[in-house]
């Protein structure tokens, strides 16, 4: 039989369900790109068990002109959003010419994908002049991001999640080279944008809060600063205790609120847990975004603790990264953690007790 007669035979011809189910399998294996045939795959499988033809839209012939660009963009598709994952984890690992190496690959993609001028080119500048910073190439960096604002502002309806990016990445580079007004003026457009897009106590709006803290922490402005950090953890606490339904919530008001390779702490394989509740989860690069963040706030207070700064906010910090090391079933870490934490919620006037009962859970957790 020929491809046109695999998809629409009479009742009569029609072979077995297993026959047909074979045939197309070896077809679309031949033909297809390793990377999609999976999906393609799985409407045979749907009409293998039924007998009957999937109700799902039907793909383009694979063998057609049609078909060829329909797996070539869903090549393209999977092949950015694999770059993305690249760049950011080479970014959070110092990485930096890797990333920028990735950063040149992921626009080249996205340009034969969407062509210039297009919206869908700006997570690739925000890759590029993230690289560039790291490198401290700061002209090259400004020419980056200044492409990805002009994208920006010249499409109205760019989404709140991509706007906020274009906001925090520009304030990181008001910061870099010192005009810190510039930079809290632009990472407040960020965390403003990405409330408006997740809700301001979203994982996703946490960056914003931890960059504007360490701007005030640059002007010499520690309380605001350390206002900002408290923001972070109380935000990540919140994540954690959701997708860990078994931890009670301890009022995150009650603690007032150099490491190695970030990768080498994610301890489950692929990544970490996909999912724990309600099919929340967070990828590698979100992880890897969580460890260093929370390890910097960490070792900015344990400098503090010894200029004043109440033992309740390095409490905070070993909490919140316990957590971190649970969701992770990083036990060792976690229990380094809770340990801490234990020892100064004990050492407090009025320890809090809910946070020893989730303390005492996390360590029995690991035994």
């Amino acid at each position: 039989p020929t491809v046109t007669r695999l998809q629409r035979v009479d009742d009569e011809e029609t072979p077995p369900p297993e026959l047909r189910s074979r045939f197309a399998s070896r077809l679309v294996t031949s033909l297809a790109p390793p990377c999609v045939i999976p999906r393609i795959l799985t409407p045979i499988a749907s009409w293998n068990e039924t007998g009957h033809e999937s109700s799902s839209p039907e793909l383009p012939f694979i063998n057609s002109a049609e078909g060829r660009l329909y797996h070539r963009k869903e090549a393209q598709k999977e092949t950015i959003e694999s770059l993305q994952l690249s760049g950011k984890m080479a970014v959070l690992d110092d990485r930096f010419d890797h990333a920028y190496n990735v950063g040149t690959q992921l626009l080249k993609t996205a340009v034969e994908m969407h062509g210039m001028g297009s919206v869908e080119l700006i997570p690739a500048y925000l890759l590029l002049g993230e690289a560039s910073m790291g490198l401290s190439r700061i002209p090259q960096a400004e020419k980056y991001l200044s492409q990805a604002q002009w994208l920006m502002l010249k499409s109205p309806s760019c989404d709140d999640s991509v706007k906020c990016l274009v906001f925090r990445y520009l304030g990181l580079l008001y910061a870099t080279i010192g005009q810190y007004e510039k930079a809290r003026q632009t990472l407040a457009d960020d965390i403003y944008h990405a409330s408006m897009k997740y809700g301001c106590s979203d994982i996703r709006v946490a960056s914003g809060y931890f960059h504007m803290g360490n701007v005030f922490f640059q002007e010499d402005r520690p309380e605001i600063a350390n206002s900002f950090h408290s923001q972070v953890l109380t935000v990540w606490k919140s994540f954690f205790l959701q997708v860990s339904p078994s931890l009670g919530a301890a009022d995150s008001d009650a603690v007032k609120s150099p490491v190695s390779p970030l990768s080498s702490q994610i301890s489950v394989a692929q990544g970490g847990p996909s999912s724990l509740s309600d099919g929340i989860s967070l990828d590698l690069a979100e992880q890897m975004e969580a460890i260093n963040m929370l390890h910097r706030i960490r070792l900015s207070r344990e400098k503090q603790i010894h200029s004043g700064m109440p033992s309740t906010m390095l409490l905070d910090v070993y909490y919140t990264l316990s957590l971190l090391y649970h969701y992770l079933e990083n036990q060792s870490l976690m229990t380094e953690f809770a340990g801490k934490a234990v020892q100064l919620n004990k050492s407090q006037v009025n320890p809090n007790m809910e946070l020893a009962e989730n303390l005492t859970y996390l360590l029995n957790s690991a035994s």
